[in-house]
């Protein structure tokens, strides 16, 4: 099934994986999950059940963030071996873009993207795998440059980078990059790359952008924070670290909290207590809290979560929380059917 056809979706949600994190899609059948071959080695085995569909990106923004360059033979290599991991699941492969760097003419940044891009599309892959060229740019006219270029290779799906970076650095031009990008775009829907900040979730739903990733379930679930959905909120649990003077009671993303609100999670369901804690037991279950709310936002209400509401899910969740994280990280566990 063709991207295209899928359009009637608001926008749907990837949440970020690798070898270390909780495995949603055991739990979740209809799961979406991003890999990076930066973070997620050709070594490693998948062994739980196949999440709905895989994107796996080139590993562009930790490059970036390292100031390392990346092969892009490589990169598409690495790419497809850790797609083999998946026969079951809808695959999508992203293009080796190129992040801006400021010891460079960002213009190069941009010209050596675009050249990737078409060399990209020249190359054999599997059949039945999906194509996304991902656009880098610093400005609302350079985006929809770039994005009216990448439409032109014919892509499958076209990822608009750089938007987490541009979320820290400049708000208010944010929204203007994605309203440029979809004007670009035509046809070819769009992936926002690391954005899941509530005021971009609205504008990615009012200019019909496809899908997104976020990374956000799991890193709250380590640092001890929660997330609710519909209205859209952050908190973080109060504990002796909290409370030290040095620590702020409320940011800009989080609010405090003694304990969990009243919720309909499967985690919260069972024991809403079992979010609290820095063990691992309690780390997985706020993934699994977090990740339930995350796609409740993003995605709202569906038939993704009758699965959450099923015994059969009640029971397999326990015997995950009950395992330590090296027997997690070892053995498949239960299957759903």
């Amino acid at each position: 099934m063709a991207y295209a056809d899928l359009q009637e979706v608001a926008v749907n949600y990837f949440s970020t994986f690798t070898p270390w994190d909780f495995p949603v899609a055991q739990l979740d059948p209809h799961a979406r999950i991003l890999l990076s071959p930066t973070t997620y080695s050709t070594r490693h085995q998948y062994r739980f059940l196949p999440p709905a569909e895989v994107m796996i990106d080139s590993g562009a923004y930790h490059h970036g963030k390292r100031n390392a360059k990346r092969n892009r033979l490589r990169t598409l290599f690495d790419q497809l071996a850790i797609a083999e991991q998946f026969p079951r699941s809808r695959i999508t492969i992203g293009h080796c873009d190129v992040l801006p760097r400021p010891d460079t003419d960002p213009r190069s940044s941009v010209h050596v993207t675009l050249i990737n891009a078409e060399w990209f599309m020249q190359q054999p892959i599997q059949a039945g795998y999906a194509r996304m060229t991902v656009a880098q740019a610093r400005t609302p006219d350079e985006m929809y440059l770039v994005v009216t270029q990448l439409a032109q290779f014919a892509p499958d799906l076209i990822g608009l980078g750089g938007l987490a970076a541009l979320h820290r650095r400049n708000r208010k031009l944010l929204p203007l990059m994605i309203e440029a990008a979809v004007e670009g775009a035509g046809d070819v829907p769009l992936h926002a790359l690391g954005v899941t900040a509530q005021y971009v979730l609205d504008r990615l739903r009012s200019n019909g952008v496809f899908s997104c990733d976020s990374a956000t379930a799991i890193w709250c679930a380590i640092y001890g924070s929660v997330i609710y959905a519909r209205p859209y909120r952050r908190y973080r649990f109060i504990s002796d670290k909290s409370t030290r003077p040095e620590s702020p009671q409320i940011t800009g993303y989080y609010s405090s909290l003694a304990r969990p609100l009243p919720c309909v999670c499967p985690v919260c369901r069972e024991n809403p207590e079992q979010l609290m804690g820095s063990d691992t037991r309690a780390k997985y279950a706020r993934c699994i809290h977090n990740h339930y709310h995350s796609k409740l936002e993003i995605e709202g209400e569906g038939e993704w979560q009758a699965a959450y509401l099923s015994a059969e899910y009640q029971s397999v969740m326990t015997t995950l929380l009950s395992s330590t994280a090296s027997s997690l990280s070892a053995a498949s566990s239960p299957s759903l059917s």
